[in-house]
């Protein structure tokens, strides 16, 4: 019984260190070598005479593991168009038509739902109980208030049976469909 706790013991002391080993190796980008610099090498010579001159290999370029970032200059702006405007306008008709259908089961309205959504906003919503969603109809055109430097957002106020309610939509690009990424009752669009 001891002899079988000590195996134990010892097989589990082996996995972590070659966790622990295997964590280095990852975090030193695979490397087993030391460190480069003066405290890699004991038999450097530290004088303060020494010139300490960096010369670049490389361009810098941010970016995220392997992927440079975007270059924003290349980005074009988005201008508010008449197609871009009736597009939105379609997108918050029809968002809160399927919102506002406190009729249906939960499973239903969010299937009609999500689609017209972000996958932020779609996650969010999924568990809604569509009976306590006070209004039940759209009675009304949506009608746009536009931040003509941000062609990406915009907020459209829709009239409902129970008043008015305020969607959020966002695009990605132009070509991009409008998506709601916020919905609350009233005219504040905060």
């Amino acid at each position: 019984m001891i002899r079988h706790r000590t195996l134990i013991i010892a097989v589990i002391s082996v996995v972590l260190l070659g966790l622990i080993v295997a964590s280095v190796v990852m975090i030193r980008g695979g490397a087993l070598t030391p460190a480069a610099g003066p405290a890699a090498d004991p038999t450097a010579a530290s004088s303060s005479t020494q010139a300490a001159t960096a010369t670049p290999t490389q361009e810098c370029v941010l970016s995220c593991g392997d992927s440079p970032q975007a270059n924003m200059e290349a980005v074009p702006a988005l201008v508010w168009d008449e197609p871009s405007k009736a597009a939105a306008l379609k997108s918050a008709a029809a968002f809160m038509t399927s919102f506002a259908r406190p009729e249906l089961s939960a499973q239903d309205w969010y299937t009609q739902i999500y689609p017209l959504t972000d996958v932020s906003y779609g996650k969010a919503l999924f568990g809604t109980n569509p009976a306590r969603v006070t209004a039940s109809a759209v009675t009304g055109e949506a009608v746009l208030s536009i931040d003509l430097d941000n062609g990406f957002a915009v907020w459209a106020t829709v009239p409902t049976n129970t008043g008015p309610w305020s969607v959020q939509l966002r695009r990605t690009d132009a070509a991009a469909p409008w998506l709601a990424i916020n919905a609350h009752p009233g005219e504040d669009h905060s």
